[in-house]
């Protein structure tokens, strides 16, 4: 996902009173607040736009996000030795960024109007993201990096405005979710990214993406897609490095890639493991 250039701040104010729950909020400048001087902020009430660089908190909930004013954009780094626990999305962002916060949960209320476009929540702690489906207007998702070590398509149904979707580096072992005769409605995806999970299968033939452009799926543990790949009529770049791909299969892909003019993107295999072959710098078993 691309998110906006980073804007480096620098906090020369005092800290509170040991003991005191604050955040450093970063506006044209950085400076600590305690929690009741949110209320009285005139910088707060007016700006658009928040990085909260700093703090103590451990949960914010709707009062405390509320607080921060009717913000569009919302940047939160890691608060000071401490994991946030739960955070309230409001829908009245539009692009949400959780860097390295440690956040275990998103609050996302049932409500028509949420407007978030963006939310970039990689390197976290989420283990459970069946409420994403209430941000209708979702453009960029990217979860790498979290505990989602089973996840359904669900969660993503009714996301009709999707077009970057990220889930490395999870543990996933499977997605499910996906009724027998029901297509996964993302029509508007253009990137995917599965790589480094434990992912042995995948019903790409349930997948209804018109428009997915790059699939990303080294790092995982597949033996074959069957012959569900052709469904991808936009595919232009596909990677499938460290995988443990059948070699008929994997030789009949790259063929069919060559002649689709599909790029074979991620590196290749430097080495393969004992009683596995080659085949176009790629491991595969017979």
């Amino acid at each position: 996902l691309l998110l906006p250039q980073a804007v480096i701040l620098l906090c020369t104010s005092l800290l509170p009173v040991e003991g005191a729950q604050y955040l450093t909020l970063c506006v044209n400048r950085c400076r600590n607040y305690t929690l009741p001087e949110l209320d009285n902020s005139v910088e707060l009430r007016t700006t658009r736009r928040l990085t909260v660089a700093s703090g103590n908190v451990t949960s914010f909930d709707a009062p405390l996000v509320s607080a921060l004013g009717r913000l569009s954009y919302l940047e939160v780094w890691s608060q000071r030795s401490r994991s946030i626990d739960r955070f309230f999305v409001p829908p009245y962002l539009r692009t949400l960024i959780l860097r390295r916060t440690g956040v275990r949960e998103l609050d996302i209320i049932p409500s028509s109007t949420h407007q978030l476009r963006v939310l970039y929540a990689a390197d976290n702690r989420l283990t459970d993201v069946s409420n994403l489906h209430r941000l209708r207007q979702l453009q960029q998702l990217n979860l790498n990096n979290n505990k989602l070590q089973q996840l359904s398509w669900t969660a993503f149904d009714g996301l009709d405005e999707l077009r970057e979707l990220s889930l490395r580096g999870n543990g996933l072992r499977m997605i499910d979710g996906v009724a027998p005769g029901v297509q996964l409605p993302l029509r508007k995806l253009v990137r995917l990214n599965l790589s480094n999970n434990r992912l042995r299968r995948l019903d790409v033939e349930l997948w209804n993406m018109d428009r997915l452009e790059l699939l990303e799926l080294e790092g995982n543990a597949l033996e074959q897609l069957g012959s569900s790949l052709v469904r991808l009529q936009s595919l232009k770049k596909l990677s499938l490095r460290d995988n443990r791909w059948d070699c008929v299969w994997l030789n009949r892909t790259l063929q069919w890639m060559q002649g689709r003019r599909i790029q074979l993107v991620g590196g290749i295999d430097f080495t393969c493991p004992t009683g596995s072959a080659r085949v176009a710098k790629l491991c595969c078993f017979k």
